[in-house]
């Protein structure tokens, strides 16, 4: 059974390099408010899991979305994607699902 609103989301997850989360975070965060603020992204959420790995994951619209901000040339967002970039040590592959059940109480 799907829900009425598809949603689509991407799961992701990152090993950080040393000294880097600051980094990180920060341009985690600019890179989200620009997609939102530009893209129609549904919004995001960033997990600290320990030994300097985090999970985020994103909601979007439809994927057209998601791949129209991803190849977006702002170069704000490149300084960001540059910094994001620098601090990571590992990316681990991207999970990519649909929204089937929302539980999820936002505040």
């Amino acid at each position: 059974m799907k829900i009425s609103n598809q949603i689509y989301t991407y799961i992701y997850r990152w090993k950080i390099k040393n000294g880097k989360s600051d980094d990180f975070i920060n341009s985690w965060n600019n890179i989200t408010d620009y997609y939102l603020e530009h893209h129609n992204s549904l919004g995001s959420r960033l997990h600290y899991i320990g030994q300097n790995e985090y999970i985020a994951y994103a909601n979007w619209p439809n994927k057209e979305a998601r791949n129209i901000a991803f190849n977006s040339n702002n170069d704000k967002i490149k300084i960001d994607e540059k910094m994001m970039k620098d601090a990571i040590l590992k990316s681990y592959d991207i999970i990519q699902s649909s929204l089937i059940s929302d539980k999820l109480r936002v505040n």
